[in-house]
């Protein structure tokens, strides 16, 4: 099931439908939805016309965006898109970003920076592996969240 910000994200930005016509509607009223819609419209922009930036690239070049929508207990460095591994590799969102991860496919942008939050410990196992120089299968040399390991 796709989760309804990504689905009205695609609805509002390939389908071309008024934020009303998607699904955001249906889990938002009056103010709280315009002022949501209205976030996600400035948002989609900003990645559109500048690229997707980290939030430190973001910090240090548009620091009002970067603070956008955060309140004192978050720092925007502590905002980056979070995703676990699960057992076999597999890179699944987790709860921070989920409206750039939409934009990002949206727009088709093909790699974005995370942040990992948590990984299986199966997963964990592999990357031991890797870090005390032990084989792993070939299928998983260009994995990114072994990317740090490998490339030394």
């Amino acid at each position: 099931m796709q989760r309804t910000f990504a689905k009205a994200i695609e609805q509002r930005f390939v389908e071309d439908l008024e934020w009303e016509q998607t699904a955001l509607a249906e889990r938002y009223d009056g103010l709280e939805f315009r002022e949501h819609a209205e976030a996600t419209d400035r948002l989609y922009q900003h990645i559109r016309e500048d690229g997707y930036k980290s939030q430190r690239q973001l910090l240090e070049e548009k620091p009002d965006v970067a603070w956008d929508g955060l309140n004192d207990a978050m720092h925007p460095l502590a905002n980056e898109i979070a995703v676990d591994i699960g057992r076999n590799g597999e890179i699944l969102w987790n709860m921070c970003g989920q409206h750039r991860l939409a934009i990002a496919k949206v727009l088709g942008i093909d790699q974005i920076p995370v942040q990992v939050f948590r990984r299986h410990a199966e997963w964990q196992a592999v990357r031991d592996r890797v870090r005390r120089g032990e084989e792993i299968p070939d299928e998983l040399h260009d994995h990114p969240d072994l990317a740090d390991l490998l490339e030394e």
